[in-house]
């Protein structure tokens, strides 16, 4: 059985989504300020993430008129914003191999899926890998605030 295509809600489409939206933008901002403080920066840091990638799949359905790129990894959608974006700001911001949201995304990969793994040669201790999560969590708010600036 084939999944279902995924198409993202938008206030044009749906009533009453564009005060829902903005519930759960504003809890979810909340949960990244509490998580940090709290010292969960592995859900502060996922919660980033899906905040930049609504803001960036938005912003890719305002420029193709389409959902191709709902519900796509934040690889994929930095790839819809390099290939449709004609804000200089913001291609510079996600630009693969050079952009400030490319070097996070790797970061934030590695955090979310390598914390328990050990390769041969790290010697880090679980509170070293935390210190590193502390700091992507907040590069990531820092991400966040900014994506959400250029897709206003």
């Amino acid at each position: 059985m084939s999944k279902k295509k995924e198409i993202r809600a938008t206030a044009e489409t749906h009533n009453k989504v564009g005060m829902q939206r903005y519930r759960t933008y504003k809890a979810s901002i909340s949960r990244i300020n509490t998580s940090i403080e709290n010292g969960y920066y592995l859900e502060a840091i996922t919660l980033c993430e899906s905040l930049i990638a609504d803001r960036l799949e938005s912003r890719l359905n305002f420029l193709t008129g389409s959902d191709k790129y709902s519900f796509k990894t934040l690889g994929k959608l930095q790839e819809g914003i390099g290939k449709n974006e004609t804000d200089k700001s913001l291609i510079d911001l996600v630009e693969f191999n050079k952009g400030t949201l490319d070097l996070w995304r790797e970061k934030r990969n590695n955090a979310l899926h390598a914390m328990a793994k050990m390769e041969d040669g790290d010697s880090r201790e679980w509170e070293d890998k935390i210190a590193e999560c502390k700091k992507i969590a907040e590069e990531g708010e820092v991400l966040r605030k900014l994506v959400f600036n250029l897709t206003r």
